[in-house]
């Protein structure tokens, strides 16, 4: 069979099955009023439950309140991942998500410091911690989230 004998039938084919349209429709992005409203909403969750904890004195009575902050984190951060922002707020948007990724497993990591004892890695932490929450408060004040900024 010469080239173009294979060719007629195998695009046929294609058309046939449908594989030449596997590739899904693309997401439908959110109004700039309906991703701030969004943004901010997955915010004011987190922020609740964190201002609702009470200080704590020590690690032991610590530690189910920095569980409880991290559900919260989590949750906010799966929040973020439903929002589509407008095309011109997408590349800061993804900034954010790396950002938020980052701290994430930063906070993951924290009780596991503590909890062994390693002081310095927990300061090295709690210092990026805090350049982190630094640069998400820029990043989230940028897009419009001004409840996110505040945090």
């Amino acid at each position: 069979m010469s080239r173009a004998g294979w060719l007629v039938p195998f695009v046929a084919a294609v058309v046939v099955t449908g594989c030449a349209s596997t590739s899904a429709p693309a997401a439908k992005t959110m109004s700039e009023g309906r991703f701030r409203y969004l943004g901010n909403r997955a915010c004011e969750v987190d922020l609740r439950v964190s201002h609702r904890l009470p200080k704590p004195t020590n690690y032991a009575t610590a530690l189910p309140d920095i569980r409880t902050e991290t559900r919260a984190f989590e949750a906010m951060i799966v929040a973020f991942r439903r929002l589509i922002p407008p095309p011109a707020e997408q590349p800061a948007f993804h900034r954010l998500i790396r950002l938020t990724d980052g701290v994430d497993v930063l906070v993951h990591e924290f009780p596991d410091a503590a909890g062994a004892g390693h002081l310095g890695s927990v300061k090295r932490i709690q210092r990026r911690l805090n350049r982190e929450g630094k640069r998400f408060d820029r990043l989230a004040a940028r897009l419009g989230l001004r409840v996110c900024a505040k945090s």
